[in-house]
């Protein structure tokens, strides 16, 4: 977790990237929901909440965001950890752009 605040640019970078892995969790989610476990969906299916509420608590500058933004950190490690375990494109694009959203949440925390 970072001591010193975020910069305008990496905390736009965080939105960014958090939005980029809810519509990447989605289409995972419609592409290979049915092989997965219900509790990788459910992991899924919180980074992009998580994910969406981070992004919108930090554009406004909340206070709440740097607590949500490290539960969202740890939701995508989690899915990360999911979707690295499987062959599908789909996973494997989600993979990529979670370790980008993990490194962007950890600047913001």
């Amino acid at each position: 977790m970072s001591a010193v605040p975020a910069s305008e640019s990496e905390v736009a970078e965080c939105i960014q990237r958090c939005f980029a892995v809810v519509e990447q969790c989605e289409c995972c989610l419609d592409d290979c929901g049915a092989e997965k476990s219900d509790h990788d969906l459910s992991t899924c299916r919180d980074v992009a909440d998580l994910a969406t509420l981070c992004a919108r608590l930090l554009a406004r500058d909340s206070p709440r965001a740097p607590g949500v933004a490290r539960e969202c950190l740890n939701a995508c490690k989690e899915c990360l950890e999911a979707c690295d375990h499987c062959d599908a494109e789909c996973c494997q694009e989600c993979v990529s752009l979670l370790e980008e959203c993990i490194e962007s949440c950890e600047a913001c925390c």
